[in-house]
């Protein structure tokens, strides 16, 4: 089984081949995280380019309805956040707090992702 070390560490080889042979596309890590989400968060942006040709749903939401999208942004994985946005995540989700993804970036004070989002 594909582990969260593999997407938290970037073993893309391993999630590639993981994602292959068992055909599943959208993988539960644990109860608050998929893999996208985890991708997400953490920067990993060929995992990420990876899940999105795939079409995994990029608005799937975890137990505090959080999407990838926010996870990127609270983390100020910019990259992440355009890929995301240009393949088409929603901006205006709410969270379980009542929160965008833009709200959380404001939130963490990452200025540098909400740069980036006015440049789009």
């Amino acid at each position: 089984m594909l582990s969260k070390k593999s997407i938290m560490t970037l073993d893309f080889t391993r999630v590639n081949y993981y994602l292959y042979v068992t055909g599943q596309i959208i993988i539960v890590i644990n109860t608050i995280a998929k893999a996208l989400h985890m991708a997400a968060a953490n920067g990993h942006l060929d995992i990420v380019e990876y899940l999105i040709s795939q079409r995994v749903d990029l608005n799937a939401s975890n137990e505090e309805k959080n999407t990838p999208l926010h996870w990127a942004c609270l983390n100020g994985r910019i990259e992440v956040v355009k890929k995301l946005i240009l393949a088409g995540a929603s901006l205006s989700t709410l969270n379980c707090h009542e929160r965008t993804p833009v709200d959380e970036a404001i939130s963490q004070g990452k200025m540098d992702v909400l740069m980036q989002l006015m440049q789009l």
